[in-house]
């Protein structure tokens, strides 16, 4: 039996870890920069894993904890949505 390379891995395990982080975060931009930070983080490990489920089980653990960092970090503290409303010029009915 061959075994995948880490390349083959990521490219099944992506689909998963983003749907995973983006559930957790919803900003497209942001969830790919987790996504990427994890995957990258996987191919500079040196560790070998027992089994599929420990692999996959510390890819989450990884994606998991970048979304906490993100929490904490002063950016997500300091960035806000903004909708039309806010946007001189765009609101809907009413005198301006």
């Amino acid at each position: 039996m061959q075994e995948n390379t880490k390349e083959d891995k990521i490219k099944q395990y992506y689909p998963m870890i983003y749907k995973y982080v983006y559930v957790r975060l919803g900003n497209d931009a942001q969830v790919q920069d987790i996504v990427q930070e994890t995957l990258y983080k996987y191919l500079q490990a040196n560790i070998s894993f027992p089994n599929e489920s420990k692999e996959k089980s510390w890819l989450f653990t990884v994606a998991s904890n970048l979304c906490k960092n993100y929490w904490r970090s002063n950016w997500y503290k300091h960035v806000f949505p903004v909708s039309d409303n806010d946007i001189p010029g765009t609101q809907s009915g009413g005198a301006a």
